[in-house]
């Protein structure tokens, strides 16, 4: 099971012009998205904090300008799914410490994917005397939007934002139910007309973003998307669909340990699995937060591989 803020932080990378457009359509002329710069480390360095607390997802991104090189715009995004009094006050400590640390503008994003739809923070405030002090940053209320403008919003990132919708929608169904759900947001995703990479990315993005019970339920789904794109003009999306799903082979080297009762068949399926994302090009780090393993486990395993033969 991928966690969900791993999820959100992927889809923030692979989508951000997307992201931009979908939040601040009035910002494309300005912005140029052939300089971006994720500043994860650095955020990591600013807020150590964060790394002990359960929060869905929070980005930090540098993007340049058409005014020229010197100008850049910093974008702070926060995807928030659970009610938390203190989230004002946490954005304003993020405003002041990124604004020390840069220097630059600062746009905050707040996407509110919880249930609770009263719930809707939206600035920081202070006062005492005669000194006042209002934050103010940008919110996206998901629950206060309408399916039907999520569905005709032809931007990929109205996709994303349709799935957790009805993810939010979706509490309390079984599994069947939940099965329906991802192959009815499959066959929308479909007919859209994305790019292959753009529908193996969404597609990822609505097989792990709801949860099933029962793991195996995963392998269904995989059947099924297969069985719809074969019946459609789209069954050269399939090879790039499961490529991506291959994220998932941890589980099923922990499920083959687990069954075969021997603590040696787990290992051996999750070093494989740790082996075949290195090989498909995935970073150590991204490794061992997909799988959940210490990043120096997965350091020992990239030294085994013989180096890439150079073209």
């Amino acid at each position: 099971m991928i966690h969900q803020d791993i999820l959100w932080k992927g889809i923030i990378e692979d989508f951000f012009p997307d992201l931009m457009a979908f939040f601040y359509p009035e910002a494309l002329p300005v912005l140029d998205f052939t300089q971006v710069e994720f500043l994860d480390k650095e955020l990591q360095q600013l807020f150590p904090e964060s790394a002990t607390k359960s929060r869905f997802a929070d980005k930090l991104v540098k993007v340049g300008t058409r005014k020229g090189a010197e100008f850049w715009q910093l974008i702070h995004i926060e995807v928030q799914g659970y009610s938390d009094k203190q989230f004002e006050e946490r954005m304003f400590r993020y405003y002041y410490r990124i604004f020390e640390r840069y220097g630059l503008p600062i746009e905050a994003l707040a996407v509110l994917v919880d249930p609770i739809i009263q719930y809707h923070p939206h600035a920081y405030q202070q006062k005492s005397f005669r000194t006042s002090l209002t934050y103010e940053f940008h919110t996206y209320k998901l629950l206060r939007q309408e399916r039907a403008s999520l569905e005709a919003d032809p931007n990929p990132f109205a996709m994303v934002m349709l799935t957790a919708y009805e993810a939010l929608q979706a509490a309390g169904l079984n599994d069947q139910s939940l099965l329906e759900l991802k192959l009815q947001l499959f066959r929308k995703l479909l007919k859209r007309g994305y790019d292959k990479r753009a529908i193996s990315r969404l597609t990822t993005f609505i097989k792990y973003y709801v949860h099933f019970a029962e793991p195996e339920m995963n392998v269904k789904f995989d059947e099924e998307i297969v069985e719809i794109a074969q019946s459609s003009e789209h069954m050269g999306i399939i090879e790039a669909i499961l490529h991506e799903t291959e994220k998932e082979a941890f589980t099923k080297g922990r499920v083959k340990g687990r069954e075969e009762g021997r603590e040696e068949g787990r290992e051996e399926g999750i070093e494989q699995s740790v082996e075949k994302l290195l090989r498909k090009g995935f970073g150590v780090q991204e490794v061992a937060q997909l799988l959940e393993l210490e990043e120096s486990f997965v350091q020992k395993i990239f030294q085994k591989l013989p180096p890439k033969r150079e073209s």
